[in-house]
């Protein structure tokens, strides 16, 4: 498993350093503000793609490029979800993936609309900006956070190992940096991006970036750990969590 996760890291990493060197020396070629997420994706790309020559053979081969990676990145997560809700409520994987791609449909169509014509718009900013910034900014690294240490913490060592399939000096690095270094990383990163994007807007390096707001970024971060709970709590009943002892009293 840990030479497949390199792998993947790697590739991820070399990618997207390609693609941040191509892209924007495009957008200060043709003067745009480098702006970021969805707004860079769908405002200031296809207005640089507009003034270059052959620039509609480039937006198609971008777009239908950033459409099988959204899509192949959509089936790995949903196939986790798919196996969790399987092995907890005993459906069958059609009636499970036909659900969840449905409950998953409804929730991003408001998303998907945002930048159309319908120009659906929540507390003042785009609905896929405000989701980009809520569950995409944020709710990552509080999800690998919690799953670092629901799995690190309450899970049986033996099922970590099994699944890592190494020998016991990487198996040993890998619960380490997973159990301790891994959840630091994550809670400074995520301290420093609600500090610079809230409290600190002025402190934004990249021209363009929009600041949420306090309350609606409040609520977000809510939801995202309304779901995330629920995910915990399936997970749990899944593979037997070793709960700590105050919560099994209560």
């Amino acid at each position: 498993m840990y030479p497949s996760a390199l792998i993947i890291t790697v590739a991820d990493l070399c990618v997207a350093l390609l693609a941040g060197t191509v892209i924007f020396p495009i957008v200060f070629s043709f003067g745009f503000a480098p702006t970021i997420g969805s707004e860079l994706a769908f405002s200031t790309l296809p207005r640089a793609f507009s003034q270059m020559p052959g620039g509609q053979l480039f937006a198609v081969a971008f777009f239908v490029v950033l459409f099988f990676a959204a899509l192949t990145s959509a089936v790995s997560m949903l196939e986790v979800n798919v196996a969790a809700v399987r092995e907890a409520l005993g459906w069958t994987r059609r009636r499970t993936t036909l659900l969840l791609t449905a409950g998953i449909l409804a929730v991003g169509l408001p998303s998907a609309l945002s930048y159309s014509g319908a120009h659906l718009i929540f507390t003042g900013v785009r609905v896929l900006d405000y989701l980009d910034e809520t569950v995409g900014t944020l709710g990552i690294p509080i999800g690998a956070l919690l799953m670092s240490v629901v799995f690190t913490w309450f899970l049986e060592r033996s099922v970590l190992e099994s699944q890592i399939d190494a020998d016991g000096r990487v198996t040993a690095i890998v619960l380490f940096l997973c159990k301790y270094v891994i959840p630091a990383v994550l809670i400074i990163t995520t301290a420093f991006r609600l500090l610079s994007g809230v409290d600190f807007p002025g402190t934004r390096f990249i021209p363009g970036a929009e600041v949420i707001g306090t309350p609606a970024q409040a609520a977000g971060i809510a939801v995202i750990l309304t779901l995330l709970l629920i995910n915990i709590l399936v997970i749990c009943r899944v593979w037997g969590c070793r709960l700590p002892r105050r919560l099994r009293r209560s």
